[in-house]
């Protein structure tokens, strides 16, 4: 079972197409087995964690995940921010 961290949300014009697709693909991880760590940026670039904001994601989350998976549109999703998740030594999924 890996431990999988799924970002999603951002400033982006699509930012709520961004949750609804990181919320499908958290709820299709953790029916595979895996654990999941949801993890929303905010249109004014926050950072939210469930711990601080309860979605409809009714499962424990990890921590130290295993595997990064990007659900942002157009901004972050092109940008080279997300190279720091490599340097970091997390998979890239």
């Amino acid at each position: 079972m890996a431990k999988i961290a799924v970002f999603f949300g951002g400033s982006s014009t699509e930012h709520s197409i961004s949750i609804l697709t990181g919320c499908f693909i958290c709820k299709t991880l953790h029916t595979m087995g895996h654990s999941v760590k949801p993890i929303l940026l905010t249109k004014d670039g926050g950072w939210v964690v469930p711990s601080e904001y309860r979605m409809s994601i009714p499962f424990e989350v990890s921590n130290s995940p295993d595997l990064f998976q990007e659900e942002f549109q157009k901004r972050y999703g092109v940008s080279r921010t997300n190279q720091i998740f490599l340097w970091m030594r997390i998979s890239f999924f």
